[in-house]
């Protein structure tokens, strides 16, 4: 479970040790990431317009969620144990609801970064 829980926001996993039958909102952060740094270098390089510049960067993200997330997106299909599956190309991320033993499941796939809660919001 070590190198599996590197992958667990450590708040996350305290909370998943602490209550193993609850279900958890957590965004699933793929490693495959554009490098902004990066991209904003080769377009300031290309002096390519700012107007140009927003578009290129939105076409980079939708490209790179496009081509590592539909494998993920079956992965989660397929697990009984997790429900509430929404991608999000803007951080390359994917939003799910799942079990303890299912965020276990997810953190050992290649392809995650890391796993982290939901911010909990609360209203007035």
């Amino acid at each position: 479970m070590q190198a599996q829980s590197l992958k667990i926001d450590p708040i996350l996993l305290e909370e998943i040790e602490l209550s193993p039958d609850k279900w958890y909102s957590v965004y699933v952060i793929l490693e495959d990431q554009v490098d902004i740094a990066a991209l904003h270098q080769e377009m300031k390089k290309a002096k390519m317009p700012i107007d140009a510049r927003a578009v290129n960067v939105v076409q980079t993200l939708q490209d790179k969620a496009a081509k590592t997330q539909p494998k993920l997106l079956e992965k989660f299909s397929k697990l009984s144990n997790v429900r509430a599956i929404t991608p999000y190309w803007i951080t390359n991320a994917i939003a799910v609801e799942a079990n303890a033993d299912a965020i276990m499941k997810i953190s050992e796939w290649e392809a995650v970064q890391l796993i982290e809660a939901m911010p909990r919001m609360q209203l007035f």
